[in-house]
């Protein structure tokens, strides 16, 4: 009898529409259990009404350049802890530890080699995880999931004790540095490497005795076994396990954690671990080397974590035990997903939920539908965080929706856009709105072509040329004549009445464009210095739709004389007589596509004229 969720992630009304109807189609088909990879999630037996939540921090090879970058550019109090890293780490790094995370954009593959290589160095990768865990935690917790247990995968384990309470962030960046330079120190020339094998253990151990160097490293899951060793070795036995069918592959890691290789930097850590208080967790930690909870007192938990860096990881027997503890939902608390791959393998057809809040690559969204997926099986999750500053109102499903900013509307009210205009009483009764006609392309062409050419049509007057009168100084420009608006409606003219409201503007949208080129030509030509005004150019001939038969005439046209200004003459100046300027004659042209590069109207032989307003024409 237990509420029932069901969660979608949409990105759009239209969106959700199409998932509500998927969602609907899987209820109906019966389904007790939707984790639609799209986003639509539904659990008909919540796990976490009674299952508890155990969060897991992954450990080196899972980091990557600019990992959790959305969701710290989302919610800038989240880079807090890589801020604290880098005043921890100032002067053991060549640089801030934030600018290996959060790198320069990379401008080609070399580069982004390099970035990923600087990032891996074990000195930068274990503190940027630890950063990386504590700014999910922190995230985790402000939407209210807390978890009941906390466990790590290899360096992961000291991220968990940290928000186990067992020591403060100061501590965890303290050691995180140390137990990289330690490792970094101790494996000499060779540093050795780490492979994931597709195999059990077994089956890696028969394979594995017939090597050298090599050690089983990480009991990952029944399908999945990590070995460690030095460089050379791996590569032999990557080579050997491929020759038998088993899929085999280098990760990448700076050295060869969990094997003998590392044990002098296990000793110097365990000194350094003497230095450091120990407090009892708050929250009950799993250990990988003991494969269950670690124990309660500060100097136990000392003493076991002194010897986990060159012991194996018992993955799999931790993961069991924390199933057979309760938990049932896993959360992986930083970058990428690997975690949550493996718990699903472990527990296979148990129920349970494995989430990750950062895949690699799809921001927010895997953080989105992480959440979603927990709400959906029953917990708890307070998701105002996510709409901070940000206009948002519940709405009551059970009701019928109004907006209140509707409410105040009056029976006066116009909805008005671009396209049309609607009184709001008309759409509050629900009644339908007045279908458009659509604009017969073919009618409208007929009309803008204008009536029929008449056969031998008789020539068109002849325009005066502008040309200074005899005795008139250079500069001083004519009065311009009138001319007989043929073409052209003037102002005042009485619109011409068309069978359509969009032809109608079409024409008045030419004749204005035709009016504004005169005009402009006059103006600028009344301006230059040292020139006769050039023949202003004719407007273009508009044509006219011919009003339908049905249709009432058009009022004829009334011409109206064009304004043209005159240059007044300047006052005379006596100066040193100087050689006569040349004529520039020109011709004002516009046309119907604008420059996109001002340069390209530059060319040897051509004048380009610039006006005041510094727009070239």
């Amino acid at each position: 009898d237990a509420p029932l969720t069901l969660t979608l992630v949409a990105s759009s009304l239209v969106d959700l529409r199409q998932m509500l109807a998927m969602a609907r189609s899987e209820l109906l088909a019966g389904a007790d259990l939707v984790l639609n990879p799209q986003g639509i999630y539904f659990a008909e037996e919540p796990l976490g009404l009674a299952g508890k939540v155990a969060f897991l921090y992954p450990g080196q090879g899972s980091q990557y350049p600019n990992m959790l970058a959305d969701l710290v550019m989302q919610f800038p109090w989240l880079g807090e802890p890589f801020e604290h890293a880098n005043r921890l780490a100032a002067g053991q790094l060549p640089r801030p530890l934030s600018e290996y995370v959060y790198p320069a954009p990379a401008h080609d593959a070399k580069m982004a080699k390099k970035q990923r290589a600087q990032l891996t160095d074990t000195r930068v990768a274990q503190s940027a995880l630890g950063a990386a865990g504590l700014a999910v935690s922190r995230f985790l917790a402000e939407v209210g999931l807390q978890p009941d247990f906390v466990a790590g995968h290899s360096y992961g384990e000291l991220v968990a004790l940290c928000r186990a309470g067992v020591f403060d962030q100061d501590a965890l960046q303290k050691i995180s540095l140390a137990r990289g330079r330690f490792m970094a120190e101790a494996t000499g020339p060779d540093s050795g490497t780490m492979a994931a094998v597709i195999a059990n253990q077994a089956t890696v151990e028969e394979i594995v005795r017939e090597l050298s160097d090599v050690t089983i490293a990480n009991l990952n899951s029944p399908r999945q076994t990590v070995i460690s060793g030095t460089t050379a070795a791996i590569e032999r036995a990557v080579e050997l396990f491929v020759q038998r069918g088993i899929q085999a592959k280098r990760i990448p890691v700076a050295c060869a954690f969990h094997s003998p290789l590392v044990e002098p930097a296990q000793n110097r850590l365990a000194q350094l671990l003497e230095t450091v208080e120990f407090n009892p967790p708050q929250t009950s930690v799993y250990s990988n080397t003991l494969g269950g909870p670690y124990p309660d007192d500060p100097a136990e938990i000392r003493a076991v974590l002194s010897q986990q860096l060159a012991r194996p990881v018992r993955f799999t027997e931790e993961i069991k035990n924390l199933y057979a503890a309760g938990a049932r939902i896993f959360v992986e608390a930083g970058p990428r997903s690997v975690l949550t791959g493996l718990v699903h393998q472990i527990l296979g057809n148990l129920p349970h939920l494995a989430v990750s809040v950062d895949s690699g690559g799809r921001g927010l969204l895997d953080v989105q539908r992480a959440l979603a997926q927990i709400i959906a099986i029953g917990t708890d999750i307070d998701l105002r965080v996510l709409f901070k500053g940000r206009d948002v109102r519940e709405i009551n499903l059970n009701a019928p929706y109004t907006d209140p900013a509707r409410a105040a509307y009056g029976p006066t009210t116009w909805l008005v856009n671009g396209g049309r205009a609607r009184r709001w009483l008309d759409v509050e009764r629900g009644q339908p709105e007045p279908v458009v006609q659509p604009l017969d392309v073919s009618l409208a062409g007929a009309r803008l072509a204008g009536p029929p050419a008449t056969p031998n049509p008789a020539p068109p007057p002849k325009q005066p040329t502008l040309a200074p009168a005899p005795g008139m100084p250079v500069g001083q420009l004519p009065a311009a004549p009138t001319r007989t608006a043929t073409n052209m409606p003037s102002v005042a003219a009485p619109p011409v009445v068309h069978g359509n409201a969009t032809v109608q503007v079409m024409v008045q949208t030419q004749q204005l464009m035709a009016r504004f080129l005169q005009m402009q030509a006059s103006v600028m030509s009344s301006y230059l210095d040292n020139a006769p005004e050039a023949p202003a150019p004719a407007p273009p001939d508009v044509p006219v739709a011919q009003p339908a038969a049905n249709l009432r005439h058009a009022e004829p046209l009334h011409a109206e004389p064009v304004v043209v200004l005159k240059r007044q003459p300047r006052p005379h100046i006596n100066q040193p007589a100087a050689a006569p300027s040349p004529i520039l004659r020109f011709t004002l042209t516009a046309t119907d596509a604008p420059v996109i590069d001002a340069t390209a109207g530059l060319a040897p032989g051509r004048a380009v004229l610039i006006a005041a307003d510094a727009y070239g024409v």
